[in-house]
């Protein structure tokens, strides 16, 4: 299950990302967008009720991403383009699809820069100490170290 369509719009798990686009005659004013999985904090999950539809949406770690809750209104949620709504007819296949998505990001090393920066600046003490004991000359030192600093 890679692809999975809900009332205006559906869901395709990629390699590195996640693509949400419109579907059907409902989705004809929402927007098609892309998240790459290293952009995305979580997924949230709201199940539908009696007449209502449930809603499974993607928070990511930047933008404009509505704090979702069972508050939050179904109105917005069906204006975001990271929510994806959905009825009880198909509450377990978007159960599966929320399940598939936190394995996905919980699995995956990401280069963020949160986690990287600790050990890129214990890479460049390193090489500042092989630089001292002669291992490495002064140039050697300040290419890696430049390249290391790129990443940050």
């Amino acid at each position: 299950m890679n692809t999975l369509k809900g009332k205006n719009s559906k869901i395709t798990v990629l390699e590195n990302s996640i693509k949400i686009e419109p579907s059907g005659w409902r989705g004809w004013d929402r927007v098609g967008v892309e998240v790459p999985f290293d952009k995305i904090k979580g997924v949230e999950f709201l199940e539908p009720t009696w007449g209502l539809f449930g809603f499974l949406t993607i928070i990511i770690n930047e933008g404009s991403n509505l704090n979702i809750n069972i508050f939050t209104s179904r109105t917005q949620l069906m204006n975001n383009p990271y929510s994806i709504p959905f009825d009880k007819k198909q509450l377990k296949e978007f159960e599966e699809m929320r399940n598939k998505i936190n394995t996905i990001i919980s699995s995956k090393p990401f280069n963020s820069s949160q986690s990287s920066s600790p050990d890129i600046l214990e890479q460049i003490e390193k090489l500042s100490k092989l630089k001292d004991s002669g291992i490495l000359t002064e140039e050697e030192f300040n290419t890696k170290k430049e390249e290391l600093l790129k990443k940050l």
